[in-house]
């Protein structure tokens, strides 16, 4: 029952499921669609519960295109990745441990994990950007520092790199920053202008005309790189 269907250009792959439930859920993650449907349903029903499923695709894809990614924009399934500038060497090697690990040194990143671990893009995608979230933590934090000391001079708080596709990046309340780890793979002047758009949420919670000033303060540049964001943010996926 399984099939493939074409979005946006990326092939997504359609599970059908009969279950336990009066309603068609639907759902989709990385480039994989499920469509759970009562048992016992119609095949004209099914039909159309599959039409339905198509267009909230489509719906989807045009509201959030970055969740349709194409797999010339897997930064994983590459021999070299570009994170935070620097260029490192992919390196995977298949163990009988189910425990999936990542060690950086100079310009390697090495990963061991099962042989079925590394045969799955989506797998892949899913769970070493979180390792990633750990390694380079420190590195992120040091530049947020950094930056905010060469700028607002924000009283900060914590500090995270987090898996989040939503959003590139956020400030609490508290001043508590929040990176999206999908920037590890762009420009790192595209990861300087978020960082300096999250510290003027730390004077501006909204995105009033006060807020821009600050932001185009310290970023005079800051139109343009919020128009590369938009442009090529979709092709920042692991």
């Amino acid at each position: 029952m399984n099939y493939n269907i074409e979005i946006s250009g990326v092939r997504v792959r359609v599970e059908v499921r009969y279950g336990p439930t009066r309603n068609i859920r639907l759902f989709y993650r990385n480039n994989t669609a499920r469509l759970t449907v009562p048992k016992g349903l119609r095949e004209k029903d099914l039909i159309r519960a599959k039409g339905k499923l198509h267009e909230w695709l489509i719906n989807l894809a045009t509201a959030k295109p970055h969740l349709f990614v194409s797999d010339e924009y897997r930064a994983l399934t590459k021999e070299k990745i570009i994170l935070l500038g620097q260029c490192y060497h992919l390196k995977f090697k298949a163990t009988q441990s189910n425990r999936i690990t990542i060690h950086r040194k100079e310009d390697t990143l090495a990963m061991e994990g099962t042989d079925e671990f590394f045969r799955d893009p989506e797998q892949m995608s899913d769970f070493i950007p979180r390792l990633f979230n750990k390694v380079f933590a420190r590195d992120i934090e040091q530049r947020v520092r950094a930056i905010n000391d060469q700028t607002l001079r924000a009283n900060i708080g914590r500090i995270s790199l987090k898996s989040v596709v939503s959003r590139w990046g956020s400030c609490s309340p508290d001043n508590n920053i929040m990176i999206s780890n999908r920037l590890l793979l762009a420009p790192t002047e595209i990861l300087d202008h978020v960082i300096i758009h999250e510290l003027a949420h730390t004077v501006h919670r909204d995105h009033s005309r006060q807020f821009w000033r600050v932001v185009a303060q310290y970023d005079p540049a800051m139109k343009e790189k919020n128009d590369w964001l938009k442009q090529n943010g979709h092709t920042l996926n692991y």
